[in-house]
């Protein structure tokens, strides 16, 4: 598992992007199979793609067991403070 840098002031601090999310998300949301190669790529897309709310459920919910989180024609699956898959 990798994780972005933290910054206090971001969505995105100590969030985790599984290898599984990372391939599903170039297949379903870049379709293309090797489109971004570092974690920061896939954080400045998610950070274009995510409404305001939708990176605050992320933050509100990083830490549960479980969540769904819904984002435009797709969903992300959290799980203890990582992305796991993207569907």
């Amino acid at each position: 598992m990798k994780y972005a840098k933290t910054n206090k002031n971001k969505w995105y601090g100590k969030l985790g992007l599984t290898d599984h999310f990372m391939k599903r998300y170039n297949e379903r949301i870049l379709n293309s199979k090797h489109a971004f190669h570092s974690i920061k790529d896939y954080i400045y897309d998610l950070d274009r793609r995510l409404n305001d709310r939708e990176k605050e459920i992320i933050l509100f919910f990083k830490d549960s067991k479980k969540v769904k989180v819904p984002m435009n024609n797709h969903s992300i699956i959290m799980k203890n403070g990582s992305l796991i898959t993207i569907y």
